[in-house]
């Protein structure tokens, strides 16, 4: 088409210059049509700049693209630095429904990890990052959210609805309503003994527990509200305290699903069956609680709109100065499975 020869190279090495010297024109005109910038220049000329690109293999430098328009089309995704927390389905699938839709928008994710006591997150140093969605423990420090808010970083907090001091933007789940319907699923079923096990402390689901039993007129039997951490080690010696109680409990609510397999796990090897001799319920509906046996009852935790509500308000900051706060707490849904029927008959 233009009369010469292919330029021999890699194609990672192919330039706005080769593209110039293949149709005898400027780097200037060839960068201009290539991003559909306004340029004088006849249509005939414009087509054989894209063809050459084409036929080239042409592809814009990325980097040099954001460092020239000063964004980097980037959000940071910060969780506590914990070496285990990305091993965690939940977080793995939060961290894909977030990928997807910061994808949908031509953003990409730059992943980081903060430690609780220190207000520094490398991420958000000026050129590498937007944006960051900051995703909250209960270990954090307040200071690391208030100093990105000083220091005028678009910032979105996952998890700030339970903060002491709410921060400018937070995206946060009703977790506190989840326990409470999830704990009123077992008591309407007839379960009085009911034990809150948590693997992480969580006072805010301990205290959808607790209104569920107050709402019912039921004491909460403090012996039955245990910490015994994730590790299958802990929980088989939490369950075993259980199964030594008596009366012994016919329900147990578990903080989230992954602890409540174990928990399941843990009572089969001691011949108790589930839900027929005990009860068990978990939280987050991850992808696991419905194929495991007995399919898990749980609270379902909206991880696609809550993604997508994130990303796009974060999106939405980033890319309109003085775009208004958001702050949403989104519900939860229970989900009733396998894993919850009726107390046995004593």
């Amino acid at each position: 088409m233009i009369g010469m020869p292919p330029i021999s190279r890699k194609r990672h090495d192919i330039g706005i210059q080769d593209v110039a010297d293949l149709v005898q024109v400027s780097r200037a005109a060839v960068s201009l049509v290539l991003n559909d910038k306004p340029i004088r220049i006849s249509e005939e000329k414009r087509r054989a700049i894209k063809e050459a690109a084409r036929q080239l293999g042409y592809q814009p430098h990325v980097g040099a693209r954001r460092l020239i328009r000063q964004k980097m089309d980037t959000i940071g995704l910060v969780f506590p630095y914990d070496p285990a927390v990305l091993s965690e389905q939940f977080h793995f699938e939060l961290t894909r429904n977030i990928v997807s839709a910061a994808r949908e928008r031509n953003y990409d994710i730059l992943l980081d990890l903060f430690r609780s006591k220190s207000p520094d997150i490398p991420s958000v140093r000026p050129g590498r990052v937007d944006g960051t969605i900051l995703i909250w423990d209960r270990h954090s420090a307040e200071q690391v959210v208030e100093k990105l808010e000083r220091q005028g970083h678009p910032t979105i907090v996952l998890g700030g609805g339970y903060m002491d001091r709410k921060p400018q933007d937070y995206i946060d789940v009703d977790i506190t309503s989840g326990t409470l319907a999830i704990t009123n699923h077992l008591i309407n079923l007839g379960h009085r003994r009911i034990v809150f096990l948590a693997g992480i402390p969580s006072p805010q689901k301990l205290e959808g527990f607790r209104v569920a039993h107050r709402q019912a007129k039921l004491r909460v039997s403090e012996d039955l509200v245990l910490d015994c951490g994730m590790s299958e080690p802990e929980v088989a010696i939490a369950i075993d305290a259980l199964l030594k109680r008596r009366p012994r409990p016919t329900a147990i609510v578990a903080t989230n699903d992954t602890l409540a397999i174990r928990t399941i796990k843990v009572l089969l090897t001691r011949g108790i069956q589930v839900p027929r001799d005990i009860s068990v319920v978990g939280f987050d509906d991850i992808e696991t609680a419905n194929l495991v046996l007995p399919s898990i009852t749980t609270v379902r935790i909206p991880l696609g709109e809550l993604a997508e509500i994130v990303v796009s308000s974060l999106v939405r900051r980033i890319e309109h100065e003085g775009a208004d706060h958001v702050q949403r707490m989104l519900p939860t849904k229970l989900v009733v499975r396998e894993s919850s029927a009726p107390p046995p008959q004593e």
